[in-house]
Formats: C-alpha cells, sequence, structure tokens
C-alpha cells in the first residue's frame, strides 16, 4: 500500500542525528499512480509528506526528541535547501514537511548535491559528536546529474547518469569517505527499480 511507511531503521532507535532529504523536482506534483504531466490533488508530494507526518509517519516514529534530532534538506536541480537545521522539535519538522508551497519544483532531480548538503548539515555546529549519522532520501525519479543527453531519447543519458553516481558514492559517501547510514524510499518507482536509490 502507498501510503503505508516502511518499517523505521532500527539504527535510528537512538543518539542519532538524522536528515531527511526530499526530492522536490516537478514530478513530485504528479499523479502518484499515473502517467507523467498528470496532476493530482494526491500526488506524489503529498505520498511523501503522508509518509513522514502520518499517525504511523516517521517523524513520530523515530525518537526525535528522545536522544534523536532531525533535519530536512529540499532538493532539485538547484542548490539544495535546508529548511529546518537539526533540532529536537517535532512539531517544527513537521510543520517544515507540510507545507508544500515550501517545495519550489523544478524540472530536474540531482542526488550528487543533496548528499553532499546531507553530509555538511551532519557536520554542523548542532550536530553532536558520537551520533551516530543517518540520511533517509527519498525520490520519485532517477538522477539528472550527469548532463549528456540521449541522442535517441532526447533525455538525459540514463546509464551515464547510473555510472556518474556509483562512481560518485563509491569515492564520496562510502567508508572511510563518511560515517553516514543512508536510507532510500522510492516513491512511485520502487527503490530496485532505480538503480542508483537501490545502490545507495
Amino acid at each position: 500500500v502507498a501510503t503505508t511507511p516502511a518499517p523505521v531503521p532500527p539504527v535510528c532507535v537512538n543518539n542519532s542525528d538524522i536528515v531527511f532529504v526530499l526530492d522536490s523536482s516537478e514530478s513530485m506534483k504528479w499523479d502518484w499512480n499515473g502517467p507523467d504531466w498528470n496532476y493530482q490533488a494526491y500526488n506524489r508530494m503529498q505520498i511523501m509528506i503522508d509518509l513522514l507526518v502520518g499517525a504511523g509517519g516517521f517523524l513520530n516514529n523515530v525518537g526525535i526528541g528522545s536522544g534523536n534530532q532531525g533535519a530536512i534538506i529540499a532538493f532539485n536541480d538547484t542548490n539544495p535547501v535546508v529548511k529546518q537545521s537539526l533540532t529536537t522539535n517535532v512539531p517544527n519538522l513537521m510543520a517544515t514537511v507540510d507545507n508544500q508551497s515550501d517545495f519550489t519544483t523544478t524540472t530536474e532531480t540531482r542526488y550528487k548535491p543533496a548528499l553532499q548538503r546531507a553530509w555538511t548539515v551532519l557536520n554542523s555546529g548542532a550536530a553532536r559528536p558520537g551520533a551516530d549519522k543517518i540520511v533517509v532520501f527519498i525520490s520519485d525519479g532517477f538522477p539528472d546529474d550527469y548532463r549528456e543527453v540521449d541522442p535517441t531519447s532526447g533525455y538525459w543519458n540514463q546509464p551515464e547518469n547510473e555510472a556518474y553516481l556509483k562512481n560518485f558514492i563509491d569515492n564520496n559517501i562510502v567508508p572511510p569517505y563518511t560515517t553516514m547510514k543512508v536510507y532510500t524510499v522510492g516513491i512511485q518507482a520502487g527503490v530496485p527499480d532505480n538503480p542508483v536509490l537501490h545502490y545507495l
């Protein structure tokens, strides 16, 4: 069921700084289970919001304020924006997520700067020494980081994007480069259908 949150990762139970990295690309406004460009009231953005702020959502169930902190980053094809820095205030986090209008959507989806910004937040002054560094990365689409157009389809070259991002992850995200643990949530296309989300 699309609106049922996945189980909370057990690593988030105690002493974790958790950054929720949220896709705000244009496709997040599309029907969650319909054709592209079919704008609906209950769209992919709303699915993501429900996963985070619903009664069974992540923000109510990962111990923020009870040993853990949370932060919110929105990303698309521009610089990722820290909408809420690390805090123990769950109502503030929920209000940030619930304000759809604050997540300005643009066309593309760039994972690399979003992951880089998450690492910056996890090493900010609000981050706690010794806390686990956790990223919950939510996206509905495939990355557009590699800027080469496929001459056949006219779209960004998906295999090149995948190779580019996997190389970035291998040489910048996984240990020993960082100590953050990344959990991924696929909206619309499940994580196994998105090679980069699956790889993370």
